[in-house]
């Protein structure tokens, strides 16, 4: 009974040491591997850009002239981009997105030019064939020609 006995002690002591060293080995690998993904995204300098480059991105919507459904999306993808890894690949897709829309010269209108002789000369040598393409546009010039306010697309 007491050999029993001390054989028992002497297995749960082995099986907390067994636990404990498991824990210890999973909690030094675990340190280990995110100290080198610290010097990975520092050698890539990855490390704080991608904080700067939300806070970069952020003056840049402040100061870019958006509709105000256009500042919305991109509030809202800005709040969802600093709740990702600067990693992950949705973050690069979202990223991109930003910058598309920020590259929109929003507000700049340009006036048009309504020389419907030198647009369908421009017309037909840059693009053979394409005849009711071509007439067709050639007919929305000469519409906006007319009209001092257009309200279609």
């Amino acid at each position: 009974g007491l050999m029993q006995g001390e054989m028992s002690v002497l297995q749960v002591e082995k099986k907390i040491k067994t636990r404990v060293k498991s824990q210890m080995e999973k909690t030094q690998r675990e340190y280990y591997l995110n100290e080198q993904m610290k010097a990975i995204q520092n050698e890539l300098g990855d490390g704080e850009d991608g904080k700067n480059e939300v806070a970069e991105l952020e003056g840049k919507i402040a100061e870019t002239k958006l509709s105000k459904e256009a500042r919305e999306k991109a509030d809202a993808e800005l709040k969802k981009l600093k709740n990702m890894s600067p990693m992950s690949a949705e973050a690069t897709v979202v990223r991109n997105y930003l910058d598309w829309m920020l590259s929109i010269p929003w507000g700049v209108k340009s006036r048009v030019k309504k020389d419907l002789g030198r647009a369908e000369r421009i017309l037909d040598n840059d693009h053979y064939g394409l005849e009711k393409v071509k007439e067709r546009i050639v007919e929305y010039l000469a519409v906006q020609q007319r009209s001092k306010k257009m309200k279609g697309p």
